[in-house]
């Protein structure tokens, strides 16, 4: 067993969430949301924080407004809204200890529309589109090259081919403006529900997320993970209290992956090198339940 110091420290945080929705019609409504909010760092985090057994994190916190309209038209029904977060210390796992991460600024866009096209089919497209950006912040060079890396830095070493071509060398590297790693800037979801008969509806969805960053990657200079569509279907019916869902997801047996971390050993003999986690090829399932 390892015996660490006593950890006593007060602070204070706020988490509310305020929203207002106006009626402009009885069709159409906007609505505004402002919220704040907070995480405490637990204490398996505390213990493999930034100096080892120390419990040095800091709170993540989080602000948020968001502003959008609802509209709703004989078969259509459409949601738009834009919002901005502004994050401070978010918390991550980097570099084999937990880190505060430099602040951040998310900017977006949410689009949901539902679509009667007749009787027997319905539409349903949702679309998010987020520009996550460091505020700040920079990364310093280790000593050393390729092979004699101080792998202690959260970025590569001053003499590394890849800090002085890739990251334009010198004494530090901003972080500013830089994307957050594991965001996709655009994804969207695209479903056509058909009726088969009163009870039974068949599915098609097609899913679509953009290219990201790779998790440890903040200097924004490893290959991304790459966008992918999948295609998913399934069938639904109800009967008598007797439901059953029967569906086949990634129909067309698409290699594809969203989550890659780069390695921690930033040095020119690792560039590019990552630990990716595959999702599931063609995969069926059959949901049966039944309601007394």
């Amino acid at each position: 067993a390892t015996s660490y110091p006593y950890y006593n420290v007060t602070d204070e945080n706020t988490a509310y969430n305020l929203g207002l929705e106006k009626k402009i019609n009885p069709l159409t409504s906007i609505f505004v949301k402002h919220s704040k909010g907070f995480r405490t760092p637990n204490i398996d985090e505390r213990i493999q924080s930034t100096n080892s057994g120390s419990f040095v994190l800091k709170d993540q916190t989080s602000e948020d407004i968001e502003l959008g309209m609802r509209l709703e038209r004989n078969k259509t029904n459409f949601v738009a809204s834009i919002f901005s977060m502004d994050t401070k210390n978010e918390i991550q796992y980097n570099q084999s200890v937990n880190t505060n991460l430099d602040p951040i600024e998310r900017n977006g866009l949410d689009l949901d529309l539902s679509y009667q096209i007749n009787d027997k089919n319905n539409l349903r497209v949702s679309l998010s589109f987020i520009d996550a950006k460091f505020t700040s912040g920079t990364l310093t060079p280790g000593e050393g090259g390729a092979s004699t890396c101080d792998y202690s830095n959260t970025t590569y070493c001053s003499n590394s081919s890849t800090w002085q071509n890739l990251m334009g060398g010198g004494t530090s590297y901003s972080l500013s403006g830089k994307s957050v790693p594991l965001v996709s800037p655009i994804s969207y979801n695209i479903l056509i529900e058909n009726k088969i008969r009163e009870s039974s509806f068949l599915d098609f969805e097609l899913e679509y997320a953009d290219e990201k960053y790779l998790s440890n990657d903040q200097e924004n200079i490893e290959p991304k993970i790459p966008d992918y569509y999948i295609v998913n279907t399934k069938l639904r019916s109800n009967y008598n209290g007797l439901n059953l869902i029967f569906g086949i997801n990634n129909l067309f047996d698409k290699s594809y992956y969203n989550f890659a971390v780069a390695s921690t050993f930033h040095d020119d003999n690792h560039y590019g090198t990552r630990a990716v986690y595959p999702l599931a090829g063609r995969n069926i399932f059959l949901d049966l339940g039944y309601t007394f």
